[in-house]
């Protein structure tokens, strides 16, 4: 935000006079959310009376809509001003000296607290009462200055106020400079660069005109285009405006600029509503990773440099060709230079300088060719610019110092080419430098970019179940039926969750998973969910990779269930001795995934057909078959929109083809 935002800001604020501060947020390190209730709300909690004015320091504030994500514990900062502030009646509320900086004044019984909100350099929030500051976000220090609780509330060195220069000053800051005519409005009249050349545009003066070559008439059109646009923040006539370029935010203002001359342009009731649209919402990428912030950032940074020293270049390359111009056109205009200097000087010497600006401006009237060869005097250095044809016969200013020869002033020309040439390439590698430093950036940003982006559309994982540490699915029946993934959780899968009322299911097959079907409410379990139990049993065993097409599966009760082995035999982990009769079927090697709801939580199950297709609308069937499990556990990911971790455990162990789908393109 530059100086006239920071103005428009504090108008807008004022609606905030006389209500209350409620509490302070900070939902990043350099982030403070401000709420503050108007004055028929300063005790209910009702949001029409609430406004929230987001602080990004160093950066923009503004008053928002935008909800953020506060953290449950707000940091120490947040709790001083809370603790400080709370209930306090807002007093005042300004801009500090026509500067980067927004003073909130709040009154509570101690006394009055100034909020300093600071948008320059790294930029702080300060809290202060009677000059001292009481807690500041961060410290700092200056020569002149220093951030940190008990020291003196000093703020930056003042400088010229544009709402306030008269003409006088405006005109002697304008002719002490030896820059341009934008440069000078930037830096010595404290404008900046946006409204430094919105002021030259207005006022119709080329902005890289040298100040020493501009008539008084260009003179007095600056200075009532600056006043006029003045004027429009004193009556609080603005127009705010978020500005597009190619669909790309790239400048919001509280006043239509002449630069934004072909852009897509959007108006907002309010400054306040333009920066919150142009601000107040981080991207998502920004939100997903502090990284791309960084970046946009230094790009932003870069691009500002770029802007500057390319500008440099120019003016270099153009001061190069235009001061040798100049030298040329004295000698080729020898005899006039050296006339009308003479002239002026033995006038002067005669009569005296107002004399001679009588008797120039009489002589102008009467068409005197050298009076009208001699544009304007300037006796405080004794300076005359004069109006000469180049070599095509356009007019050009060369300015002449009365008190040389004009072979002096032409080599003082051919002088002022050399050291803009030298200026030149010292310019010209800085750009380089910079160039070379934003192609690398951009590059750097591509490979963030790609990497955030991929983490931002992976799919988020859903609500996770106790039970997902095993393999799982639900019956047809509704049973839970849970298989061991190996040798560990087999042992674990029985040892906690074989209950007395449960079944244990088996393939006819070493190596295959443990299985455990869970009794229902009445505490039975059906034959359907013991058959689905044991294809799902065989299908998760080697007869899958084996390219079978059935296979033989057993359950029993828990009670035959043992670790204990038989004399002189060794039980590895996660195996089990079987006593007694065995229950067995021969099963289908075929499986089922699909998209399932449970408890209203949304998840992908694998599991038998009959047990997938009674709860899922979209599905599909596999068996054995040539198909890599990761390229179909990938494509199940984009289709259901699951992470591929949540897919790969519902797969059998080995390759596999679809058989059959309902609503599922895999």
């Amino acid at each position: 935000m530059n100086a006239f935002d920071v103005r428009a800001l504090a108008l807008e604020l004022s609606q905030l006079v006389g209500g209350r501060f409620d509490k302070a947020f900070q939902p990043a390190r350099q982030e403070v959310l401000l709420r503050f209730r108007l004055s028929s709300g300063a005790v209910a909690d009702d949001d029409t009376t609430k406004r929230e004015l987001a602080v990004a320091v160093g950066r923009w504030a503004c008053l928002t809509r935008t909800p953020r994500e506060n953290p449950a514990e707000p940091p120490p900062f947040a709790m001083s001003l809370r603790r400080h502030l709370s209930g306090g009646r807002v007093i005042g509320i300004r801009q500090h000296a026509f500067d980067r900086v927004l003073e909130i004044e709040i009154e509570r019984k101690e006394g009055v607290f100034t909020l300093v909100l600071e948008f320059f350099s790294d930029g702080n929030l300060i809290l202060s009462k009677g000059g001292k500051i009481i807690v500041p976000l961060s410290h700092q220090s200056w020569a002149t200055r220093e951030i940190r609780p008990g020291a003196d509330l000093v703020f930056p060195p003042e400088r010229i106020d544009p709402f306030t220069i008269t003409r006088e000053a405006f005109r002697e800051k304008v002719r002490g400079s030896t820059s341009d005519a934008v440069r000078t409005l930037a830096t010595e009249l404290n404008l900046g660069g946006q409204w430094a050349e919105e002021i030259c545009a207005r006022a119709g003066v080329a902005k890289n005109t040298p100040v020493a070559e501009l008539a008084p008439e260009a003179e007095e059109a600056l200075f009532a285009a600056l006043k006029a646009i003045v004027a429009r923040f004193e009556r609080g006539e603005l127009e705010p405006v978020l500005v597009k370029r190619k669909g790309k935010k790239v400048d919001v203002a509280p006043l239509r600029l002449a630069e934004h001359e072909g852009a897509e342009v959007e108006t907002f009731p309010t400054f306040n509503d333009a920066l919150d649209a142009y601000f107040g919402a981080p991207s998502v990428i920004e939100r997903v990773d502090p990284r791309v912030k960084k970046l946009n950032e230094e790009r932003a940074r870069l691009d500002r440099m770029l802007a500057v020293q390319k500008a440099a270049v120019e003016k270099f390359e153009r001061e190069g060709v235009e001061y040798r111009e100049k030298g040329d056109l004295l000698y080729a205009h020898f005899d006039v230079v050296s006339r009308v200097a003479t002239k002026l000087i033995e006038a002067a010497r005669a009569s005296g300088w107002p004399d001679v600006q009588a008797k120039l401006k009489e002589a102008r009237k009467a068409g005197h060719p050298d009076a009208k060869t001699i544009e304007s005097v300037n006796p405080a250095d004794g300076t005359a610019t004069l109006a000469v044809e180049d070599y095509e016969g356009r007019p050009m200013r060369v300015k002449v110092d009365l008190t040389k020869s004009v072979q002096e002033n032409a080599e003082a020309c051919y002088e002022r080419a050399k050291k803009a040439r030298e200026k030149l390439a010292g310019a010209a590698t800085a750009l380089a430098m910079t160039e070379d430093k934003k192609r690398r950036l951009e590059a750097e940003g591509a490979k963030v970019l790609a990497e955030v982006e991929r983490a931002r559309t992976k799919p988020k994982a859903t609500k996770r179940f106790w039970y997902e540490g095993y393999r799982w699915f639900l019956a047809s029946t509704g049973h839970l039926v849970l298989g061991g993934r190996d040798a560990s959780s087999n042992e674990k899968l029985v040892k906690k969750h074989l209950g007395d009322a449960d079944r244990y299911v088996h393939a006819d097959i070493h190596g295959a998973p443990s299985v455990v079907v869970k009794a229902d409410a009445e505490g039975g379990v059906s034959d359907a969910a013991l058959a689905e139990a044991g294809a799902f049993a065989v299908s998760m065993s080697k007869a899958w990779a084996s390219g079978l097409a059935s296979g033989d599966a057993y359950w029993v009760a828990p009670t035959q269930v043992s670790r204990t082995p038989n004399p002189g035999e060794f039980l590895a982990k996660g195996a089990f001795i079987i006593r007694g009769k065995r229950n067995y079927a021969n099963h289908s090697v075929r499986l089922a995934v699909g998209e399932v709801e449970i408890d209203g939580v949304r998840k992908i199950m694998g599991g038998p057909p009959p047990a997938v297709k009674t709860r899922a609308k979209r599905w599909l069937e596999i068996e054995p078959g040539e198909r890599g499990a990761n390229d179909l556990a990938n494509a199940l990911s984009k289709v259901f929109d699951v992470p591929v971790e949540e897919i790969q455990p519902l797969l059998p162990p080995g390759p596999l083809r679809v058989v059959a789908s309902q609503g599922v393109d895999a």
